[in-house]
């Protein structure tokens, strides 16, 4: 059991232990303080785990000693798990068993590590109180939980307390350090400890490398980070994947695409596993630079090693793959996502219109109702409302490439929505909302219940122009507004926060031009205010000089309303209405 426990191997000294039992040889106290070193050495202990060994030896009829308690509480500590550490602590004191500076240092340990720094000094004043002599490992813990909360002067205080003590600052105190000074920004200090720890012999480690590396990068000082990736290897020391991880982030970010590609083959050569996150920072570097086949190779090799790619992952890369008109590769990836990682259909069809795959997310959604899937109220509305997105964002697309030479753009655009079917409530008015909001050009069609159309050169210049530009990022847009920012209001869906403005310009003006609404909208509400009680005075006063001059109705134009293309003839009655 000794052999197994201290290799971690909880499960072996589990079956050895059962073993005993079953030839009729209980276990004393020695065989389950070795278990629980086992399990402890095995990894972090989940909730409750540490309560259930020490209940079983109970149930043995075994009374646990200082060992059996200091085990379960260093595991504790290990995992940051507070609450079980606290409920052990307390029953090693209701059980009279003595605690030891072990038990000590690990209570200051647990409650360092789960941010209580003011708990963990009342401990370390506890353990003095009780005649201890703190040691280099009792500071070290105090020291880093002033460290973890930012306290720079009870940091350095302690460390003044540590070497007072008779003794020397070692690894995990000047890391402790470095990682506190990193995080605030201060990496002078943070290097002048780096420097200081080499001139006095200490010579750094894995840790202290990765979080200079991560420090660096993180404040844009590539090259010092690179230089020290440089001194970790000259060191004979391995980089980490959290090091290879930091610098390949720092390099993507600084837009050195080159020196982030080198640096990843330079961990996969070293035998190092790319995480989730080094994955994911590569294959943005590659949709970037529009290199699909290098993005389509890595996609291949993140597939293999097991990781997932989420929602926004797969919009970027099909939106990299829609760029470059790779669509046998786009049905690959389509086929991944149905097969390998079994999505829904009509997910797949909002991730595909997000990335502009317009046809592939149509074709899909059409399979998706033909097999029987039924849209429910969420997702569906969501999905309706990305394909107008999608549409919109391709006629833009038209429009910009047609002033550059490329085919004519359309004359104008219709945008089909569709009505409510599933809420019961007409979509049309909620996407109305959203275009008097933005003082869009497009139009109910009159003919046409669900449509709206605009010209095409107003879209253009309203994209231009408007000072909702910034909210119309269609191709970058993360994600459609959440549903709790909603509100339902006289039919239409809209921005919680527009609701009392539409109510109130709708109350006092009618119904107002797209145009009009958006710049009200815009002001604040005592601007606002203002202009709608002169716009409603001026209304006065003009009916009032029309009634003086017996023009209360007015005349009629010999020529009638013109006819747009997508409104039907109305009769003389409806346009008096």
């Amino acid at each position: 059991m000794g052999v197994y426990a201290r290799s971690g191997r909880f499960d072996d000294a589990r079956q050895l232990l059962d073993a005993m039992r079953d030839q009729d040889i209980e276990p004393d106290l020695v065989s389950f303080n070795t278990l629980i070193n086992a399990r402890a050495k095995s990894g972090c202990l989940a909730a409750g785990v540490a309560l259930e060994l020490l209940h079983e030896v109970r149930q043995a009829g075994l009374r646990p000693d200082a060992i059996t308690y200091n085990t379960l509480i260093s595991a504790c500590s290990q995992g940051s798990n507070l609450d079980d550490a606290v409920a052990v602590f307390e029953e090693m004191i209701a059980s009279e068993c003595r605690p030891d500076l072990w038990t000590y240092n690990a209570m200051v340990s647990v409650h360092g590590r789960c941010g209580k720094a003011q708990e963990a000094e009342l401990m370390f004043k506890e353990l003095v109180e009780k005649g201890f002599q703190p040691d280099a490992v009792t500071y070290n813990s105090l020291l880093y939980a002033f460290a973890k909360e930012g306290d720079v002067e009870r940091v350095e205080r302690v460390c003044e307390e540590l070497v007072k003590a008779g003794f020397r600052k070692d690894g995990i105190t000047y890391n402790t350090m470095i990682h506190m000074y990193g995080k605030m920004g201060r990496l002078d200090l943070a290097l002048g400890l780096y420097d200081e720890m080499r001139a006095i012999g200490c010579t750094p480690d894995a840790v202290t490398y990765t979080v200079l590396v991560d420090s660096l990068g993180k404040m844009d000082r590539i090259s010092e980070a690179g230089k020290v990736l440089e001194e970790m290897a000259d060191a004979g020391l391995k980089p980490t994947l959290v090091t290879f991880s930091a610098l390949i982030c720092a390099y993507a970010k600084s837009g050195r695409q080159d020196d982030a590609e080198r640096t990843f083959d330079r961990m996969v050569e070293s035998g190092v596993k790319p995480d989730r996150l080094a994955y994911l920072v590569m294959l943005d570097v590659f949709a970037r630079s529009d290199e699909t086949r290098k993005l389509m190779v890595l996609y291949r090799a993140m597939i293999k090693d097991g990781y997932k790619p989420d929602d926004g992952l797969y919009q970027v890369l099909l939106a990299a793959l829609a760029k470059g008109n790779e669509h046998d590769e786009i049905e690959g990836v389509i086929q991944d996502m149905e097969a390998v990682f079994e999505m829904n259909p009509l997910v797949i069809s909002s991730i595909l219109i997000k990335a502009e795959c317009i046809s592939q997310g149509a074709s899909l959604l059409k399979r998706a109702c033909l097999q029987g899937y039924e849209p429910d109220d969420g997702p569906d509305r969501q999905l309706a409302s990305n394909m107008s997105l999608g549409v919109i964002s391709k006629s833009q697309s038209a429009i910009d490439a047609s002033l550059q030479g490329a085919p004519e753009s359309p004359k104008s655009i219709v945008l089909v929505t569709g009505e409510g079917e599933y809420n019961m409530v007409s979509l049309r008015k909620t996407i109305r909302a959203y275009l008097l909001e933005m003082g869009s050009p497009f139009l109910p069609c009159r003919s046409r219940s669900g449509r709206f159309v605009v010209k095409a050169y107003s879209l253009k210049m309203w994209l231009k122009d408007s000072p909702f530009c910034l909210d119309l990022e269609l191709k970058d847009a993360p994600a459609l507004p959440k549903t709790n920012s909603m509100k339902l209001t006289e039919g239409y869906f809209m921005r919680a926060g527009l609701v009392p403005v539409f109510k109130d310009i709708h109350e006092r003006l009618g119904e107002v031009w797209p145009k009009k609404f958006s710049r009200l909208a815009l002001l604040s509400e005592e601007s606002r205010d203002e202009v709608i009680k002169a716009d409603i005075k001026g209304r006065k006063e003009k009916l009032e000089k029309m009634k003086k001059q017996g023009l209360a109705i007015a005349k009629r134009s010999k020529r009638g309303p013109r006819r747009g293309k997508f409104v039907k003839q109305q009769s003389t009655q409806e346009v008096l209405k």
